[in-house]
């Protein structure tokens, strides 16, 4: 698998992390996502190249493994109701999606949390991002799309009405 730099620095950071916490407002989070709703939602966006899509499914199937480290970090997830009711791909991989959710949330370190449409987070005004911190080194904030992954440089550029819906959780 050919990895941009950028996104071998998020594997990077995900692995070292001892904390994440990500949110997402339109889709399930990346680490969350299972292969066939990864394909699902990136074949939506005109502009993957078709002939990508196999590869980027693996790399983010591949990130998962970081639920399975020897010494797993913590990780939680806030996702927007609107990611759980728009439906990606047709119903059977919408389904399998929502069970893979609600597995992956069963495991001791890993939290899921509804941010319900009636929190006045709106999904539309707020990209996607993760929260590393590490033991070691100062926190880092990743947004990542289907499109676009950058390491956000200054915090203020995270939505506030996100994060203080989220401090409320």
């Amino acid at each position: 698998m050919r990895l941009s730099a950028e996104m071998r620095q998020l594997v990077d950071y995900e692995n070292r992390a001892i904390s994440i916490t990500a949110y997402s407002g339109d889709l399930i989070p990346s680490l969350l996502q299972t292969a066939d709703y990864a394909r699902a939602s990136m074949l939506r966006d005109r502009e993957i190249p078709a002939e990508e899509i196999d590869e980027r499914v693996a790399i983010r199937i591949a990130r998962q493994d970081v639920f399975d480290r020897p010494d797993p970090g913590r990780y939680t997830f806030f996702v927007h109701e609107r990611a759980l009711l728009s439906p990606i791909g047709d119903n059977d991989i919408m389904a399998r999606q929502l069970r893979h959710l609600a597995r992956v949330g069963t495991r001791p370190q890993v939290s899921v949390r509804v941010v319900p449409a009636s929190s006045g987070t709106d999904p539309r005004h707020a990209e996607p991002f993760a929260l590393m911190e590490f033991a070691d080194a100062p926190p880092v904030v990743y947004v990542e799309t289907e499109t676009t992954l950058r390491r956000v440089e200054n915090l203020a550029e995270v939505p506030r009405d996100v994060l203080r819906n989220l401090g409320d959780r």
